[in-house]
């Protein structure tokens, strides 16, 4: 393979300056053994990159090799030819010259891909090691924050309502006090403070991202006039809720999870329950009720309500 006088085998991995102190002839000083570092990983690939040197280099070094014997005897040839002109003679030998410097300086490549070669092995070893040396400990996870708010009301009295202090149009916003009442705003609610928790902890831009993908959305929906507050009205102190849509799906056409939470047997159980008479256990049986319990999240995370 022909090579240039300028011809590179891309050592990056050997130190310039002693890649110049070898070309001039001076010895290089010996080279203390690298310390471990615990990176086994990239030791070995170190070790994978400097066989890759050693071998292209030696290769090198044979191609060079074969091409000087077959320059040397083209410049014989021309020699012993007496009408070649004396400049095609001159070129041969330097041609010849030439390539016995490239082959010089490819071997001192080849010195250096081998010490090279050998440095890696040796920190193989040494992050062999090290890593047998090392006595394995199991940490406790650290214990994850606690939530800024107990209860998804005071999420919504204490930072929410603070946080949302917008011009009150009845044309244009719709609010009411008793909004715990309406199903849609528990949900949003709910799904606005579980993301809050979870957010705030994260790495910026995490909370300016809940602001414009959870909190942003959510009100405007919450206090569009024609949402799930249309009905009320904040200055009047006027409270109504309306009744949610019905569904008729036929029985059976889709599958059913019978270890959900939520059944369908259940579920229709507790709508069609008697609003008058409540149950002798647990809580009050009213339609309000009822839907916000259904849609209500599960938020194991986090303490129950504040009341």
């Amino acid at each position: 393979m022909p090579a240039s006088d300028d011809d590179d085998f891309g050592y990056t991995d050997f130190d310039q300056a002693e890649t110049a102190t070898e070309e001039r002839g001076v010895p290089t000083p010996p080279t203390v053994a690298m310390p471990a570092t615990g990176n086994l990983d990239g030791a070995l690939k170190s070790l994978e990159r400097a066989e890759d040197l050693y071998d292209a280099a030696q290769g090198a070094l044979a191609d060079l090799e074969g091409r000087i014997a077959v320059l040397e005897s083209k410049s014989d040839a021309i020699e012993a030819d007496e009408s070649k002109e004396e400049w095609r003679k001159a070129a041969a030998r330097e041609d010849v010259a030439k390539t016995k410097r490239a082959f010089d300086r490819a071997g001192n490549k080849l010195l250096r891909a081998e010490a090279a070669l050998d440095r890696a092995t040796e920190r193989v070893e040494a992050e062999k090691k090290a890593l047998s040396s090392i006595v394995v400990t199991v940490e406790e996870e650290p214990e994850p924050p606690q939530p800024r708010f107990s209860s998804v009301d005071l999420f919504v009295e204490q930072f929410v309502l603070p946080n949302w202090v917008h011009r009150y149009v009845d044309k244009h916003v719709r609010w009411c006090e008793i909004w715990w009442e309406h199903a849609e705003a528990i949900t949003r609610f709910e799904a606005m403070w579980e993301a809050f928790e979870v957010m705030r902890t994260q790495p910026a831009p995490s909370y300016s991202t809940w602001i414009r993908d959870h909190f942003d959305v959510h009100m405007r929906s919450l206090t569009d006039p024609e949402g799930v507050f249309h009905l009320c009205d904040y200055k009047e102190k006027a409270h109504r809720v309306a009744p949610a849509w019905t569904a008729v799906t036929p029985e059976g056409m889709f599958a059913t999870i019978e270890t959900a939470q939520i059944q369908r047997a259940i579920a229709e159980a507790t709508a069609a329950a008697p609003t008058d008479t409540p149950p002798p256990t647990g809580p009050v049986n009213d339609p309000t009720r009822a839907a916000r319990d259904i849609t209500k999240h599960n938020h194991t995370a986090t303490p129950g309500g504040r009341r």
